[in-house]
């Protein structure tokens, strides 16, 4: 899965006439475990069927772990004749290159032919369109589902196209089929835009809190914990996002695992920085570890660097040459400024502003030489 930068903070209350979609909470648990331990409605589904409640509550952390990483969004499905949940519904494999993502539903069989998931799909398909930008969302049902093909076809999906086995729900040898939805697109929502805010004091107490519970989770480990980026720098305006590198002697498992116990999640995908010209030393100079916060935390960027790289000079020597030069400082703001307000995609953003940041680099080793 990839992270999808618009998918929010915290799961929106989405209201139909007949249902609400709300954040799974751990009251849902026992609807839940009643579902997947129902044969055909789990298999369905692509679920394994299951044996002990333990397979919902680590289904819910999964979900949250989700959205805290920006990969995924799941609702819980209350119809408002019942007033308890009945099945949930979601969006994963997010593609933010494409604009586009996997819906899901699952909804208990005491519930199923009343029109429920078709409700619930329409306020999902809304929000996809209106709120998160997608251009297309897409299915995966089993052939002999005929229920669920029903559904998809009245909220406007097409048949795709056959699913290869190894992604057939349930395991290869469960023939599956691709269904496919393209969404309209208008102007106003045919990007992802950056936005950069003035500078806030509060990012450096902020900064500070998110210290402490690393430092307590990595003890020794750590080497240094500082806070870098552009949040780093008073009076710079940034993204209203807290960088953070850690420095460690290496870059081992003892340090992810230490990360992890206070509640991160490591970015798999995410192992190395940009590398600035005519910087010819070997590609360890540039490996790092990424982690995304733990749920319910502000947005932070968590970098881990070995001492003495450059990459870990960089960031510090970025920051302070900036913060010694508000000049400087000033000039890279309105860049950022003009970044945001010109570029279509969020995509772009990083590929454009990465020369600039070289740039100030230069000018902070000859400052530092001197």
């Amino acid at each position: 899965m990839s992270a999808y930068p618009l998918i929010p903070d915290a799961v929106p209350v989405l209201r139909g006439d007949r249902l609400v979609l709300r954040e799974l909470v751990e009251a849902d648990l026992d609807a839940w475990f009643s579902r997947l331990s129902d044969p055909e409605a789990a298999t369905l589904a692509g679920d394994p069927v299951a044996t002990s409640r333990q397979a919902v509550v680590d289904g819910l952390a999964y979900h949250r772990r989700a959205l805290a990483e920006r990969e995924g969004i799941r609702w819980s499905i209350v119809p408002d004749d019942v007033g308890a949940s009945v099945g949930s519904i979601g969006l994963g494999r997010f593609d933010a290159s494409g604009r586009s993502a996997e819906i899901g539903a699952a909804v208990g069989r005491a519930h199923w032919s009343r029109g429920i998931a078709t409700a619930a799909g329409r306020l999902v398909i809304d929000y996809a369109s209106d709120a998160l930008a997608l251009r297309r969302i897409d299915a995966l049902v089993l052939e002999r589902n005929a229920r669920v093909r029903r559904v998809l076809e009245k909220l406007g999906f097409v048949r795709a196209g056959d699913v290869p086995p190894d992604r057939e729900i349930g395991g290869a040898g469960n023939p599956s089929l691709y269904y496919s939805l393209a969404l309209p697109v208008s102007e106003d929502k045919a990007s992802i835009h950056v936005e950069i805010v003035d500078y806030r004091p509060s990012w450096k107490v902020e900064f500070e809190q998110i210290a402490r519970v690393l430092q307590r989770g990595l003890g020794d480990l750590a080497l240094a914990i500082d806070h870098i980026g552009s949040t780093s720098v008073p009076g710079l305006s940034a993204k209203d996002v807290i960088d953070v590198q850690v420095t460690v002697a290496v870059l081992d498992e003892r340090v992810v695992a230490a990360i992890e116990s206070v509640g991160y999640a490591r970015v798999p995908g995410i192992v190395r920085d940009h590398r600035p010209p005519n910087e010819h030393g070997p590609d360890s100079d540039w490996q790092k570890l990424y982690f995304r916060p733990p749920p319910g935390q502000r947005r932070t960027h968590l970098h881990v660097r070995a001492l003495g790289r450059p990459n870990q000079r960089y960031a510090l020597l970025f920051r302070d040459f900036l913060t010694a030069h508000p000049d400087f400082a000033a000039a890279y703001g309105e860049l950022k400024r003009r970044l945001a307000a010109g570029l279509r995609d969020l995509d772009d953003y990083p590929d454009v502003k990465d020369p600039a940041c070289d740039l100030i680099y230069l000018a902070a080793k000859r400052w530092r030489a001197s």
